[in-house]
């Protein structure tokens, strides 16, 4: 039965949703002045309050996301030479419109002065338009990561934020497409009522897929929260 319109509360056991309410308030004490993840962990917390985890884990996605591109261009910037927190914080601008792909889209009349800048050098050019795999092979070169860490990240990005993203239902709740088996062969009236009950057909998925964010949210948020508290990003602002 769906659990639309209710809080959290209302929808999860009450030992599950101390656990969700646990990240939210582990989520809202994180430092992150200056940066645009402030935003999204605002918004993940006031989700996950109101009972609505496909919008938090969905946010959470985005969020871990984000905050492996800040993590990337802080530690590279670190690198850089730069001599003031002025200079530190015009590289980490650079080298983040570079990792997001954003250079040469528009024409800038500050294009010539950035490419003299501490945090431009030919060496730079891998850092254009990372992909998530990208650039957590690059932190983990910078030693900031681990093969653990690695794994996990590829598991999430590959098994719950594609699918999620992407708005592939299918693969979340029949990832290996074991059910889709029922459809193939000789469609008598037996085997159409079998698969459309047992099936993943458009009429049930609706149900598994809400049963997966239920059983997938509450170990996601908290392995994601886990992650970037070993991972602090440091203020910029000072």
């Amino acid at each position: 039965m769906s659990a639309k319109h209710r809080d959290l509360d209302s929808r999860l056991p009450p030992s599950m949703a101390r656990k969700l309410k646990d990240v939210a308030s582990d989520m809202s004490s994180m430092r992150v002045r200056g940066m645009s993840s402030r935003v999204y962990i605002n918004e993940i917390v006031d989700a996950i309050h109101a009972g609505l985890l496909l919008a938090a884990m969905s946010l959470s996605l985005s969020l871990l996301e984000l905050w492996i591109r800040d993590l990337l261009s802080l530690h590279l910037a670190a690198k850089s030479g730069a001599k003031t927190i002025h200079e530190f914080t015009a590289t980490v601008a650079i080298l983040e419109r570079d990792i997001e792909g954003l250079e040469g889209r528009k024409a800038s009349k500050y294009a010539e002065e950035d490419k003299s800048h501490p945090g431009r050098s030919k060496t730079d050019e891998h850092l254009r338009r990372l992909s998530f795999d990208a650039m957590c092979w690059e932190l983990m070169e910078l030693e900031v990561l681990d093969l653990d860490e690695l794994s996990l990240l590829d598991h999430i990005y590959e098994t719950i934020r594609n699918p999620i993203h992407h708005g592939i239902t299918g693969r979340t709740v029949d990832p290996t497409g074991q059910n889709l088996s029922l459809f193939v062969g000789d469609m008598t009236r037996e085997t159409v009522l079998i698969a459309s009950i047992f099936g993943n057909a458009p009429n049930v998925r609706a149900d598994r897929f809400e049963d997966y964010i239920y059983d997938t949210a509450p170990k996601l948020l908290k392995e994601i929260i886990n992650f970037l508290i070993r991972h602090p990003l440091p203020d910029t602002e000072h």
